[in-house]
């Protein structure tokens, strides 16, 4: 029970250390999903990041879950834990 718990609190402070210490955000997959479909989402993902500069890493986070087949399954998967944040001009 206790290695059960420790494992489960590790997962969570490996994210939040990482937030901290490295980055203000962090994405990733809530559950296992299919390759295509992923890539197909993290592709849509990152179009919309690079062509439009001023837009919000949630807003493109929404607008490419449109982009897979199991739109409520696979494309529910991906969250970002941490601040949001927005891409600005220099």
């Amino acid at each position: 029970m206790y290695m059960y718990i420790y494992m489960y609190m590790y997962v969570y402070i490996y994210i939040y250390l990482f937030i901290y210490l490295y980055r203000p955000y962090m994405m990733g997959c809530l559950w296992d999903v299919t390759d295509r479909d992923i890539d197909r989402f993290t592709e849509s993902m990152v179009n919309r990041l690079l062509a439009t500069r001023g837009q919000h890493l949630l807003d493109t986070v929404s607008a490419g879950r449109s982009a897979c087949r199991m739109r409520y399954l696979t494309g529910a998967a991906p969250v970002v834990y941490g601040l949001p944040i927005k891409i600005a001009d220099e």
